[in-house]
């Protein structure tokens, strides 16, 4: 970093439109910005200009080894990507990437994420959603396509790099699939907190038609999320979820649901791992009801599970994209 000018300092009659930067400020800058050298000089006297480019040279040649620091994504811009986002009652999309989505496997195309984004350009009334819709990626290739296709976008990863630890396919259960895991909670909580509701689906649910048509604007409703087996009871903590899909109100009582019961639990047995996937286990042990989470559990008919038949596809919304089978009348 470079001072200029420095033979004014000793003028002290020059008339400035800007007040001189002492040296010490000049010292600071250079902590903040993580500059390793800071030198002032005079191109009229000449003063330190050799000093300027023997700085510049030395760290050419020797480049200091810095420490590898996390990016820190300050509030705002979450704050500012929801704002955008979000529909008038707060209510936003949201899917999460990494660059085993966004990148063609083999050299097949489309992309799992191709395919997910034309649910929403040819779906019947789903168009206009996409305006609603947040993709947050795990690293930078997945940001960088999500920025090609003018989407809103949210980066997550921390590593300060390209993120390369969340890049690639995640086998289920692995300790990779674990970390993913853990911090889209940790980020689905963040979302609750700032008080808005949100529709999480997974890259692999196809949008066919516009799925709040399907869905209760009840708002005692707390969360209605899809099943794999639908047991014809919307109540019935005994039907198959599916967590691929579900959309979820902020509220004490489901900030509570991931904060204290997924997140605090999770840390208790050693991350998710040996908590096999925290949202199915407090269903199954009937948690959501000792909370009082009002939830509705969603029909197969209109929100088909992972590879399930379905009896008529005219009626369907959203479906497991893995597998379709369906019959038509």
């Amino acid at each position: 970093m470079e001072g200029l000018s420095q033979d004014n300092q000793s003028r002290p009659n020059v008339c400035w439109c800007h007040r001189q930067v002492l040296y010490k400020e000049g010292e600071e800058l250079k902590k903040q910005i993580g500059a390793v050298a800071y030198v002032e000089c005079s191109a009229k006297t000449q003063q330190n200009v050799k000093a300027v480019f023997d700085a510049a040279i030395k760290v050419v040649l020797r480049p200091p080894k810095l420490k590898k620091q996390k990016i820190r994504y300050k509030s705002y811009e979450l704050q500012k990507a929801l704002e955008k986002t979000s529909m008038a009652n707060k209510t936003v999309i949201i899917t999460i990437v990494n660059k085993a989505y966004v990148e063609p496997h083999e050299n097949e195309h489309p992309t799992m994420f191709d395919l997910f984004l034309e649910g929403f350009w040819a779906g019947e009334e789903t168009k206009p959603l996409v305006n609603h819709l947040l993709v947050v990626s795990m690293d930078k290739a997945a940001h960088e396509r999500c920025e090609f296709r003018r989407l809103n976008c949210y980066r997550l990863a921390e590593d300060g790099g390209s993120g390369d630890d969340l890049a690639g396919e995640k086998v289920y259960m692995t300790d990779g699939f674990i970390e993913m895991m853990w911090k889209r909670t940790l980020f689905l909580l963040d979302v609750l907190k700032r008080g808005y509701n949100f529709i999480f689906t997974d890259t692999d649910v196809l949008w066919l038609r516009n799925p709040f048509t399907r869905l209760s604007n009840n708002e005692t409703l707390d969360l209605q999320i899809s099943t794999d087996v639908f047991n014809g009871n919307s109540s019935s903590e005994k039907n198959l979820i599916n967590t691929g899909f579900y959309f979820i109100r902020s509220n004490k009582k489901t900030i509570s649901l991931f904060e204290k019961k997924m997140v605090r639990q999770g840390k208790k047995h050693n991350g998710l791992k040996k908590n096999k996937m925290s949202l199915v286990n407090l269903v199954r042990n009937g948690v959501l009801a000792k909370i009082d989470i009002n939830t509705r559990f969603l029909d197969t008919l209109y929100f088909n599970g992972f590879c399930k038949d379905n009896r008529d596809v005219r009626q369907v919304a959203t479906v497991h994209a893995n597998r379709m089978s369906f019959q038509v009348s």
